[in-house]
Formats: C-alpha cells, structure tokens, sequence
C-alpha cells in the first residue's frame, strides 16, 4: 500500500488508498458473518485520517464564496451572535435530493450577494450528526431562518423552518426573502422588481426549480458478490442506526439538550431491529442486532423512552458484525461492492426481502424445517411492511420518503394483489420500485434514461417478455447478486458464507511469506556480523607467537551459515 501512495500522483492519491484499502479488506465476511480485515482498514484511518470522513461538503469551494459551509462553533458565533438574517441549509452530503438542491441554494445566494442584511450558509449533517440531531433536522435538505422577521423561531437557537415549496424556487424565493425584510411599505413594489430579475437571469445561473442530482443507483460491478454485498447491508443499518434513528426523537422534558424517543418512532425501531435480527444471514451479526433490539424494547417497557445518550454508549461500545463502531459515523472505508449510503440502503432491503423469501420457500417444501421456521415470524408481505416503517421513520431525504409511501400505499406495481406468503412477489415489487426510482431521478435531472437494471447482457431474460418467466429471471438474478442458498438452510456460523475467504487467505500467505523472509534476512545479517567479528579477532593475532597476520593469510572456513573460500576477497570482508 505504501509503496503504492509513493508512486502515486497527489490527484489520485484517495482513489489509490480507496483501492488499497478494498483490497487489503477483501474477506471481510468470515464463516461466522462477522467483518475481518478490519485492522487493516483502521490502520489506513490512522496513517490518513482525512479518509475517515467522506469530505463530501457541497458549499466548500471557492466557487461558494457567498455561502459560508458552517461547523457549530462558526453557526454558534456567526450566525446566532449576528444581526443580519441567515439563511441556512442543513443538507447530508449522501442525500441526492440535498445534491440536486444545492444549484439552486447557490444560485439564490448569489443573486443577493449585494443584499447586506442577508447571508447563507450550510452545514453538513452527515459530518454534525449530533448537533443536527439536537437542531431536530429531521429530513434533508433543511432550510432555516435566522433573524427574519414573520417566520416562527427564527430568533431561537434552533432557526424557524422555512416552507421547501417557497425555498425549492429560484424565481420566488429571492423576491419573498426581500419581501420578509423590508420595511411593509417597500415589500411590494420590490417584490415585484425581484421576480422580473430573478425570471430574466435564471436561465444563465444553472439553477432550475427542482433540478435533480445525478441519479445514485446499483450496478452490475464485477464486483459484487453477495458477501460483499451482505458486508454493505451490515453497514447500511451501522450508519441508519447512527443516523437516522433519532430523526423523529423529542427533547427530553427533564434536560433540554438530551433527545429521547417515544412512542411510534421507538415502536418502529423495535419492530425493525426484531426484523432484521431473525432475517440477516450471519449469527453474529443477529447477535449484535438484538442487542440494540433489547435496549429499546426495555427503554419502551420503562415508559421513558430511549434517551439519545442510551443509545450513543451501546453505538460506541459495540459494532455490528464485526465491524467497527466507528463505521457508522465514518462508512467511507468499509464499502465493499456500493460507494453511498443510498446504495447500501437499497441492498440491505435487497437482502431482507430475500432472507423472507428463501425462509419461506424452504418452510413451503419442508414444513418440518425447524431451523428455517425459528429463522423468522415475518412473512414476506409484513416484511415490505417493515421496510415502508424504515424508510417512513428513519431516512432523512423527505422528498425521497413521500415518493415511496406513494408507490406503497397507492399500490404501485400490483403490491396490494400480491398474496401475503409470496415471497418472490415482494422481491420482484422492490427491484421494480428501485427502477422505478432510478428512472424518475434521472428524468426529473434532464438526463437520458438510464439503462435497466440489471442490464439486458447481464441478464437477458429479465426484459424478454412481461410475466411469471420474467418474474423467476429476475429472482434468480437478485439471489446470485446478494444471497447464498446456505444462508437460509442452516446458521451461517458454521460454514463460509463468503466469496472472497480465497483472496484472504492468499493475502494471508503472501505476508507470511514476506515475514519469513525479512525474519531469514535478519538472521543471516546478525550472523555475518557475529561470525564476521570472531574470524576478525582470530585473524589479527597468532596465540603461537603474538603476532598478527597478513589478511591474506586469514582462513574463514563459515561466515553466516555459509562456507567461504580464504584469500585475498575474504580479507578485505573481514577488514570492512
């Protein structure tokens, strides 16, 4: 690795570390379902720390000049201490929305640029998880007032949530931010100015109500082996749990700066983690899962609810299959086969779904099958319903949540007609919304459509026809991208459940071999040195008759285990 980043041009160097730092974790899920390899990664975090945090921070460049990217020390001391009226926009750098957004905040700021009694900023709360959290931004991207007059809480520390119909407009919300700030006899002859000025420069800004960023979506990598893919689902619900769980929480009533969740969200999140811990394909990552799982059913059974500083110390103390605690906070390192949380999000459904189907296909051919009947109590239509729960309660991006409760509870794509034991049914349903989702964000961004996933080559009789054949094409071709038959049939504790334990154990040999010969290396220079210094001593006097001889005259018969001829040569190595 480091021989690698000596070489490598300072442009390249994170896509090189990236690479180093896949290849030295390949392997990650071992036959208990746990991540290995994981020293190595931390060992990469501690040589280049600045890999441990995406750095995806929109408004950093200098091309942002009028939009100040914020930390809560600049929002405490610039923002809250100032006069002037800030605008703010608390986005997640993972959130498409937030991406697709971001153009137009830009394109706002920079049309009132001239304006000195407003300023904009933003601040990543994928980066300020905790801080966002105690603001309760519970949906991305988030914009909020400061100081403005006529908007509710604009004057508190936690800012006055603005309307997204009037902010998602570059034609009216400059003229309405004006409006807000001017005297009332002045708002609407200015108005009027504003809307006519922002109409006539919009088209030169890159800025357009509702532009979308480039769509995020699965591919058919090369890479991606259902191992790789159950590491990223395990780091999906690392991160949700970190972020997303305390989207919905209240200020706890007995101490203003601790949240605490109650009521359905902590429902949910128990009906989750008790879903997720029967169907995840690894012992010890079910082990792990229910153990958050009985933090919350106790914290519900008190009638408290679970307080965010609960939660935080069984998030630092412990992982989820191996990996680290710290991949939640930090997942950049640790995907395998997907690079965003969205990705990882997609395939931790992917695998669910498929853990419901596999268990119910095996109980419909073998009633008897004690294992698969203890391995889930959900059926495949109550798990669609634990994913709506998730995405209704603990994703952040609201405009990606109001479009799948859509397709969901408006029963898009025959959902309501499939049976409740149908386990392909469900699977099917969500690659077809995960199309669905893919096709809509690059239509709504102006982009050609993308091409279906999976792709016609890669799988040819997924687009055939429409129908039962379809159907089974597409499932076969789902099971070999994320699950493994075993999985379903026994624990995967007590066999491999991963793809790439072969490169392992070849990195494994490869190391140990280079080991062994720094260890011979050493031992055959110790030994020159000492045999070096004896023949030395013995050379230089004669015990007989005191004196000492010429170096030709020197006899080595064994330097460093290996026989040597006497002479001239020997000599000189003897001097040196």
């Amino acid at each position: 690795i480091l021989a690698g980043v000596h070489t490598a041009r300072p442009s390249s160097m994170r896509d090189h570390l990236r690479r180093a730092a896949r290849t030295a974790g390949d392997g990650l899920a071992g036959a208990d379902g746990r991540t290995h390899g994981a020293g190595n990664v931390l060992l990469l975090m501690l040589l280049f720390p600045a890999l441990a945090s995406s750095g995806k921070s929109f408004f950093s460049n200098s091309e942002d000049a009028d939009v100040l990217e914020l930390t809560p020390e600049k929002l405490q001391n610039i923002v809250l201490n100032d006069a002037r009226v800030w605008i703010v926009d608390f986005y997640a750098d993972w959130c498409g929305v937030c991406l697709r957004y971001a153009p137009t905040f830009r394109a706002i700021a920079a049309k009132l640029s001239s304006e000195s009694r407003i300023r904009f900023a933003a601040m990543n709360c994928a980066q300020h998880n905790e801080f966002c959290r105690k603001a309760q931004v519970q949906v991305f991207p988030t914009v909020r007032a400061f100081h403005l007059p006529g908007v509710n809480d604009s004057d508190t520390a936690r800012g006055g949530d603005l309307d997204r119909k009037e902010y998602n407009s570059f034609a009216r919300f400059p003229a309405w931010l004006l409006n807000q700030t001017l005297p009332s006899v002045q708002r609407v002859r200015n108005s009027t100015i504003v809307e006519q000025q922002a109409g006539a420069s919009q088209a030169g800004t890159g800025a357009r109500d509702g532009a979308l960023a480039p769509h995020i979506t699965l591919t058919d990598k090369a890479d991606r082996t259902p191992a790789r893919s159950l590491v990223d689902a395990q780091l999906a619900l690392a991160v949700s749990l970190r972020q997303g769980a305390f989207l919905h929480a209240t200020k706890n009533s007995s101490d203003e700066n601790s949240l605490v969740l109650v009521g359905e969200p902590l429902a949910e999140l128990c009906a989750w983690l008790d879903f997720i811990a029967e169907v995840m394909p690894a012992l010890g990552v079910r082990t792990d899962i229910q153990a958050f799982a009985d933090l919350a059913h106790a914290a519900r059974r008190s009638g408290g609810g679970l307080s965010w500083r609960q939660w935080d110390e069984a998030l630092a103390q412990q992982g989820i299959g191996g990996l680290p605690p710290e991949a939640g906070n930090h997942p950049a390192l640790y995907w395998r086969a997907c690079t965003t949380y969205t990705c990882g999000l997609w395939t931790l459904f992917h695998v669910a779904t498929l853990a419901v189907a596999e268990i119910a296909s095996l109980l419909v051919e073998a009633p008897e099958n004690s294992t698969a009947s203890s391995r889930s109590s959900t059926s495949p239509a109550g798990a669609l319903q634990r994913v709506r729960g998730f995405v209704e309660n603990f994703f952040g991006c609201g405009e990606c949540v109001d479009h799948f409760l859509k397709m969901f509870d408006g029963c898009m794509f025959g959902r309501c007609e499939l049976a409740p034991e149908d386990g392909q049914g469900i699977v099917v349903w969500l690659w077809r919304v995960h199309n669905n989702v893919t096709a809509r964000v690059a239509l709504e961004n102006n982009e050609s459509p993308p091409e279906p996933w999976p792709s016609s080559a890669a799988c040819p009789g997924c687009w055939q026809s429409d129908g039962v054949e379809v159907d089974r094409a597409v499932y076969k071709h789902l099971l070999a991208s994320y699950w493994r038959p075993e999985w379903a049939e026994r624990w995967p504790g007590e066999q491999s459940i991963s793809d790439d334990r072969g490169d392992a154990i070849v990195f494994a040999l490869v190391f140990a071999g280079l080991l062994t010969v720094m260890c011979c290396a050493w031992e055959a220079t110790v030994g020159l040195w000492s045999g070096t210094s004896r023949a030395s001593s013995t050379a230089r006097r004669d015990p007989g008759r005191g004196s000492v001889k010429r170096p030709e005259q020197v006899e080595l018969t064994r330097v460093g285990g290996a026989a040597r001829e006497t002479g001239p040569l020997a000599a000189r190595e003897v001097s040196l």
